[in-house]
């Protein structure tokens, strides 16, 4: 790319957005840990100079991935709460099934997310956002025990045992023991529905 066109993608505000989707398609070939800003720059057709005009390291480059990834995360989660209908449980249901689809359809995202060691350490920006997520279920657990449907008791810990569920499943599916071996989401559901279940019988009213 010409340093006109450059400056000319930097004006109108393409250029972040172009890194960060390069940045991305480094992290699926070679892990975070593979992750540099020279090789976004070349991967994005700039000078290796053009990604500090945003990122000031790659830990800034990180912490923008993460915050793109539970922006994406969170919008999954309400999604999937909205187009449900029926008692809050099943929206709590529809919730964790989301959780785990997104781990599923976007690995390398969501593998990303959950590495703070590899984050600029004074960027809050990242947990702040990440919370906005975690919200999402809490609300509806609130909800549920105003109805009734959910049982009594403190709102956040029940949350927190529910999260963990899905959470475990999805790390087991995209990082450990089942990585490369479950290929489609047909194979992912029977491992799923049992945690499902399990997490709305233990919040249950």
């Amino acid at each position: 790319m010409s340093a006109a066109r450059e400056r000319d993608t930097y004006h109108h505000g393409n250029l972040r957005q172009a890194l960060l989707d390069a940045a991305m398609e480094v992290v699926g070939e070679r892990g975070v840990e593979g992750l540099t800003l020279r090789e976004v720059a070349r991967r994005a057709g700039v000078s290796h100079a053009a990604p500090y005009h945003h990122f000031e390291d790659k830990g800034a480059m990180v912490s923008a991935l993460a915050i793109g990834g539970f922006e994406r995360f969170t919008a999954a989660l309400t999604e999937a709460r909205d187009r449900t209908h029926g008692s809050h449980l099943d929206r709590i249901r529809a919730q964790g099934a989301a959780y785990v689809r997104f781990a599923f359809d976007e690995p390398d995202r969501f593998k990303l997310m959950w590495r703070p060691e590899l984050r600029d350490p004074e960027d809050l920006e990242v947990d702040e956002v990440g919370r906005r997520s975690y919200r999402v279920l809490v609300e509806e657990v609130e909800r549920g025990q105003r109805a009734g449907e959910v049982r009594e008791g403190n709102a956040g810990e029940l949350s927190l045992a529910a999260w963990s569920a899905v959470h475990g499943l999805s790390m087991i599916l995209v990082d450990g023991p089942l990585r490369g071996q479950v290929t489609t989401w047909a194979m992912v559901e029977p491992l799923l529905d049992p945690v499902l279940d399990t997490v709305t019988r233990g919040l249950a009213g």
